[in-house]
């Protein structure tokens, strides 16, 4: 159990608690499977903590991530894989063998700028293998504004996170505001802002095409009407 000064990364995993990260995973590995991808390296730009990357035991496994502390959970439960602190718009990836997998998800497209688009993915597409796969789960269009509420409740440690939602030129705006409170009585409050920008789905897929991606398969996302794209370099 964390103490006082606890981070946003270490309570991220319990306010995402309801996700089956595993069968996400699982959902992925058989899409690439039947794409003929089975192993090689498999790179996952935004990977936060690292929840997938824990399943793809065939794969040598890399993660991107601008928190190290998330990284430092991420290494914890996936010791084999390596992990990378950096802004994944300023290309660092100095391996000798080429990437085979390129995984974004959760919407973490949307902290590419729309003029910045085609460059990031050009960029990307330079260290990959030909016929690699790029699984992309792209951010929403339009988002629900409002308040929303999210929790986590356990004897020892209860968590709630409070959202203000909003569209703001062309970007969904969230302001954050967590209550932490554990079973000793004390109450810590954090607040944090994210900003993303709601590309049109057609605009993606059309700067993707122009940087070299051909979308091979498109099907349900994990969450709400994302989609989930697996798209070929040609």
């Amino acid at each position: 159990m964390f103490g006082f000064g606890t981070s946003l990364a270490s309570v991220y995993d319990y306010i995402y608690l309801w996700k089956d990260y595993h069968k996400e995973a699982r959902r992925i590995i058989d899409n690439l499977s039947e794409l003929g991808c089975t192993e090689g390296v498999l790179l996952e730009l935004a990977c936060g903590t690292g929840r997938h990357l824990e399943f793809f035991n065939r794969f040598r496994c890399m993660g991107v991530d601008l928190c190290e502390e998330s990284l430092m959970l991420a290494s914890f439960r996936s010791p084999q894989a390596s992990f990378l602190c950096q802004d994944m718009r300023q290309i660092g990836y100095k391996e000798s063998d080429h990437i085979d997998v390129l995984m974004l998800l959760f919407g973490g497209v949307s902290y590419i700028k729309p003029q910045e688009l085609r460059t990031f993915f050009e960029a990307w597409a330079g260290l990959m293998n030909d016929d690699s796969v790029l699984v992309l789960e792209p951010w929403y269009e339009d988002v629900q504004e409002g308040g929303f509420l999210q929790a986590y409740d356990s004897d020892e440690l209860k968590i709630c996170r409070m959202s203000d939602v909003r569209q703001e030129d062309h970007q969904t705006v969230m302001d954050f505001s967590f209550l932490i409170a554990r079973s000793g009585g004390s109450v810590e409050r954090l607040s944090s802002q994210e900003r993303l920008w709601n590309h049109p789905h057609h605009k993606i897929e059309s700067e993707l095409q122009m940087a070299g991606f051909k979308c091979v398969r498109k099907s349900e996302g994990f969450s709400g009407l994302k989609g989930l794209w697996f798209l070929q370099k040609t």
